[in-house]
């Protein structure tokens, strides 16, 4: 019926934790009870439903009196709003369409309240401290809850402070690993090649993007770069774009690539390969890489 989901309820749910200070609204809420049906309201039935509207607006006002600290203001507003939006309605199916309104109002406002506090428990913690290893900023982490594992490896690969590739030069000699293009020259033309024919595969299209994720170096692209300029017509409509997360290898990239290494840094938009001058882009991730109409990716 009407008064127990209008008055009950919102003693119960709207007003859940008031109880304690507000001992009369939870038992005078329980003594209304009004049976609505089809045909208008009599007389008495408003004046008591109506009643039960008054009590709840006298809690409100006897809440307002409350010190600040001790009220959540976005709540207090949605009840404001739905004790305002009751006592305008005309009819009792009005009174009731306001009310039903106003509780999914609520619910949806609770539920980002709920969420709210969530980024802001997690904005705290991941504001606080400075860390010194990367195991501090694991260790920060998991007070938010488990790690996925494909977040795990970004922060120990890419951290940007801690990063296993943005700190060091991990190839070669004086690094961890070596790559095929670092073995022989023979590795980035093989694939020059292949890029060629996808190109021709394509219908020699007037505009091309090649892509490549991770390039280490930049070896392989160089390599490639060069067993394909005698292909005037593919690179004519070349644009390179090279996706790389770590400061320290686009550095390196740049310098290994660009025709002007000395103004080759990390603000310059595009750089002009060496030994063709094809155009070269960075990007930190594949979804940064322009999507052209009718001009096809070789990733």
């Amino acid at each position: 019926d009407l008064m127990r989901r209008a008055v009950s309820a919102s003693a119960k749910s709207v007003l859940h934790g008031q109880s304690a200070r507000f001992p009369t609204l939870h038992s005078a809420a329980r003594r209304q009870r009004l049976i609505v049906g089809p045909s208008p309201a009599t007389s008495r039935q408003f004046s008591e439903f109506n009643s039960g509207i008054e009590l709840l607006k006298q809690q409100i006002r006897n809440m307002k009196q409350l010190p600040v600290e001790e009220l959540d203001l976005d709540e207090l507003a949605m009840r404001e709003k739905m004790l305002a939006m009751a006592t305008v309605a005309e009819t009792t199916i009005g009174k009731q369409a306001v009310m039903e309104e106003t509780r999914k109002k609520l619910q949806a406002a609770l539920v980002l309240e709920n969420m709210q506090n969530m980024a802001e428990a997690k904005a705290k913690v991941t504001t606080e401290p400075k860390f010194d290893s990367l195991m501090s900023v694991l260790k920060h982490r998991l007070k938010l809850g488990p790690i996925p594992i494909n977040e795990y490896m970004s922060l120990v690969l890419t951290h940007p402070q801690f990063g296993y590739y943005v700190t060091r030069d991990v190839f070669g000699e004086k690094g961890d690993f070596t790559t095929a293009p670092e073995i022989s020259q023979l590795f980035g033309e093989i694939i020059g090649v292949w890029v060629v024919w996808v190109w021709q595969g394509l219908g020699c299209p007037e505009k091309v993007q090649l892509v490549e994720l991770g390039p280490g170096k930049g070896t392989m692209m160089n390599d490639l770069l060069r067993a394909t300029k005698n292909f005037k017509a593919f690179q004519k409509g070349l644009d390179v774009h090279m996706v790389e997360v770590s400061p320290v290898l686009e550095r390196v990239q740049r310098q290994k690539l660009s025709a002007a290494p000395e103004i080759s840094h990390e603000d310059a938009f595009v750089v002009h390969h060496s030994g063709t001058g094809v155009p070269i882009r960075w990007k930190k991730s594949l979804h940064e890489v322009p999507i052209e109409d009718g001009v096809p990716q070789i990733i």
